[in-house]
């Protein structure tokens, strides 16, 4: 109520006409006789008043554009009408005609300048940082700034010398007094007038296939109307209708260093061979291509700062506290050694994603590969699309492109909880980052475990939380989690709002491993942001009644819940393929729950109907017997709360029973040989004392210490073992 604000008149007078203008067919027509997509939504959304008005007017532009061609070709001694408009106007002293030509003429020349000096100036950094004061500011802007202001300006200024060449013809013939084009400078004014009107028609046809670009949109079909579309309006202006335009833009482009911005001269490259994002389309020969330099640690360290800095400032005008952030970088031993070897397996078998064939079997055919509730059957495939954003081939491209901060300002960042599913990503991520959420190892020799510490204060739910396990304890484990993009600033504040509670934790690439081998991260990537150790409140004492105090185990009245565990494992059990693939997300998520520890604390069943699970969650009986079987929560899943936080206690005889049962298949399942490190390392004496043959006769490693032991029970070294 605080923020409810009555539009005035105009603005609902404006909405409303906005919203008929922009209705189609489709839109009006009843919910249950609307088809979801494809071909029948395309027609249906063909009848629309903005299709309309580009059909209007691609054809009006492409008939006056033939029509002038199709003169200039067979009257080439009046191609620019001149002569038959002094016959038309006879009235009219030539005197006053010649004074209308020349002042268009010097209309489009003032306006050819103009645009000059904005393309000049307003694609420098120079003005952007006059124009902000902030310096973080100035970095974020200037990530787009290339992109949007740079390419507007460039296709402004070959649309004022398309102008210029209209009215510049008619002047100069009139001042000649020739007929048919003779001289070099007669015949390169016929050549620039003949291609104003090849570009009005291009515009004219581009207008058209626009229309039908927007009445596809939603359809889910796969048409080349953007693409020729994008086509059609590259050959309106270009390097080959406006070549004084484009020789301006290559001084520009080379001036203003605007080849270090990722950019090209697109008047050249026509969108065949470039996308929206000025990417090539096909592979660069190897020849061609450039080598990327590796960052230096001083670099690295350099944009560690930055990062710093940021955070510092974006908690600082959140009210938050700037100190809770650590920095974990390799140690001496490791960059001695040159790497951190892994010790433990792929847990995929399949290709991780679906192949794009298989994919659009899956789009087809929904309703068989996502969970749907009563509630989101009208809105089945928006969900597969968010569950489901694209396939291997994709993915594989868009983790090929080289990865440079300073000129994307995009970070990596590492989410081992709730970030893992499709319902709960971070705020902010664009539609090519959502497409990029990839199983990922955190290796044991970080130093870390997962555990359940992270309370939020007066809501009642603990969540998992990093504990950092001191060096000479053993208790680190390899953690099961995904990798993705996001944006810097996007990412500064998740770390400022949603994930305030922890401590922001700068993990150095290097301690990181893929789940499956053909999705790495990009080259020079250097640190991922991730959540450390919940927020512990400094003040001795009164921690566990101060909120601020996020690090503690589960109570009874901040327990593990259900429902937070399901939608982990929901977004780890989507990871599936055909073939060998069918069982991986199965795998996955039995690596999540094998990589935790801590599970012997209160956990409160909060399912909606949690005596009926299947009415709200489709895959209970798999994530129930996933939990119910896995050596680190079996135990604890036999004591789990019911709905009135009311102990199982005369069904706890069956529920042991069943552990007896499947002990020794889950064993099997959960743990096999000890993997034995690569052949290539078992040269490294520091290697062989990591992979000591005694810490490996026993799948679960305890810890000698009591201290240690009274706060955080059995300590599971899991990470051992391959799935």
């Amino acid at each position: 109520a605080l923020y409810r604000r009555y539009p005035s008149y105009l603005e609902r007078w404006t909405h409303k006409v906005t919203r008929r203008i922009t209705f189609s067919l489709w839109s009006i027509l009843p919910t249950h006789y609307r088809p979801a997509g494809g071909a029948g939504r395309f027609a249906l959304q063909l009848f629309a008043p903005v299709v309309f008005v580009f059909f209007y007017i691609g054809c009006r532009f492409m008939a006056h554009a033939a029509e002038e061609m199709s003169y200039i070709i067979r009257t080439p001694s009046d191609y620019t009408r001149i002569h038959s408009e002094n016959q038309a106007f006879e009235s009219m002293e030539h005197d006053h005609l010649m004074s209308r030509i020349q002042a268009r003429l010097i209309v489009w020349a003032v306006f050819t300048g103009y645009c000059i000096i904005i393309r000049s100036v307003i694609g420098t950094k120079l003005f952007l940082s006059y124009a902000i004061q902030d310096p973080q500011s100035v970095k974020k802007r200037w990530v787009s700034w290339p992109g949007t202001v740079v390419e507007s300006k460039r296709r402004r200024v070959l649309w004022a010398f398309r102008g210029l060449a209209y009215a510049f013809a008619p002047y100069y013939v009139a001042k000649t007094g020739g007929t048919n084009p003779v001289t070099a400078a007669d015949r390169i004014t016929y050549y620039l007038y003949f291609c104003v009107h090849v570009s009005f028609f291009n515009e004219g046809a581009g207008a058209l296939f626009f229309g039908l670009s927007e009445a596809q949109k939603g359809c889910m079909l796969r048409t080349p109307f953007e693409l020729v579309t994008e086509l059609l309006f590259w050959s309106a202006f270009n390097g080959y209708l406006q070549p004084i335009g484009t020789v301006i833009n290559a001084c520009f482009y080379f001036t203003n260093k605007e080849f270090q911005m990722k950019l090209h001269l697109r008047e050249l490259l026509s969108p065949v061979l470039l996308n929206r994002a000025n990417v090539f389309r096909f592979k660069v020969p190897k020849v061609l291509r450039r080598k990327q330099r590796e960052k230096t640690q001083k670099e690295l360290d350099a944009r560690v700062e930055e990062w710093v800095a940021t955070w510092k400032r974006k908690r600082f005008d959140a009210g938050r506290d700037t100190t809770a952030l650590k920095i974990k970088k390799k140690t001496k031993r490791d960059i001695e050694r040159g790497f951190i070897p892994f010790i433990g397996q792929s847990v995929f078998k399949g290709t991780l994603f679906p192949t794009r064939d298989e994919w659009l079997y899956m789009r087809d055919h929904y309703k068989e590969y996502i969970p749907l509730l009563t509630w989101e059957e009208y809105y089945g495939p928006e969900k597969f699309l968010r569950w489901y954003p694209s396939y291997r081939e994709e993915i594989k491209r868009l983790l090929s492109e080289t990865y440079d901060f300073e000129t994307k300002r995009v970070v990596w960042m590492f989410g081992y909880g709730s970030l893992i599913s499709p319902d709960s990503p971070p705020h902010g991520l664009s539609e090519d980052q959502k497409k990029q959420i990839i199983p990922y190892w955190l290796k044991k020799q970080a130093g870390y475990r997962r555990v359940w510490n992270y309370r939020h204060g007066p809501v009642g739910i603990n969540a998992f939380g990093l504990e950092k396990v001191p060096q000479d304890k053993d208790g680190a484990m390899n953690i099961a989690g995904c990798i993705y993009p996001m944006d810097y600033e996007k990412a500064s504040d998740l770390f400022s709002f949603r994930e305030e509670g922890y401590e922001l934790l700068l993990m150095d690439a290097d301690y990181f491993e893929p789940m499956h081998p053909d999705y790495t991260l990009p080259r020079g990537t250097g640190y991922l942001w991730m959540c450390g150790e919940p927020i512990k409140n400094p003040v001795e004492g009164i921690s566990d009644s101060d909120l601020s105090c996020k690090r503690h185990n589960p109570t009874a009245d901040s327990p593990i819940l259900q429902s937070y565990l399901d939608t982990v494992l929901e977004g780890a059990l989507r990871f599936s393929t055909a073939g060998r693939g069918h069982v991986d997300g199965m795998n996955f998520a039995a690596a999540i729950l094998l990589s935790t520890a801590g599970w012997n604390y209160p956990w409160y069943n909060d399912r909606l109907l949690a005596g009926r699970p299947w009415s709200y969650l489709p895959n209970y009986e798999l994530i129930d017997g996933l939990l119910s079987t896995c050596p680190a929560s079996r135990d604890a899943f036999i004591h789990r709360y019911r709905t009135a936080m009311e102990s199982v206690s005369s069904k706890i005889p069956m529920f042991e029973q069943e552990m007896r049962a499947t002990k020794r298949w889950a064993d099997k399942f959960y743990f096999t040989a000890p993997v034995r490190p690569p052949s290539e390392f078992t040269s490294d004496t520091s290697l062989s004392e990591d992979l000591d043959d005694s810490s490996l006769t026993s799948p679960l490693i305890a810890s000698d210490d009591d201290d240690f032991e009274e706060n955080h029970h059995t300590v599971h070294d899991l990470t051992r073992y391959e799935f």
